[in-house]
């Protein structure tokens, strides 16, 4: 699944713009589905504003990144949210070959 770490620089309410570290951004589209976490507890849209470190999990549909799960954090928890995105990707793709995996809470 796609997924960027960075800080947000752009909020409406159907999309979410990212600019990662190396300063290349990305926009997600956000819909009724995704969902919101921040340090582990259900968040809401409301939560992501510009200049917060983000992590978006989503996928492409119809051409379109969409976004299924957003994290809200401080600076410092942008690499720690990647990381444990990533682990849960790794033990979803294992234990269920072939199936894609669902929206992952870090």
């Amino acid at each position: 699944l796609p997924h960027i770490a960075g800080q947000v620089t752009a909020v409406t309410p159907t999309s979410i713009t990212i600019k990662q570290p190396k300063g290349t951004t990305a926009t997600f589209a956000v819909t009724p589905t995704t969902v919101y976490k921040s340090q582990g507890k259900d968040a809401s849209a409301a939560d992501v504003t510009v200049g917060k470190v983000v992590l978006a999990t989503g996928r492409m549909v119809n051409g379109e990144l969409q976004a299924l799960q957003v994290n809200v954090g401080d600076k410092g928890s942008a690499k720690h949210l990647r990381q444990r995105i990533k682990q849960r990707i790794r033990h979803w793709r294992h234990n269920h070959p072939g199936t894609p995996a669902p929206a992952l809470n870090p």
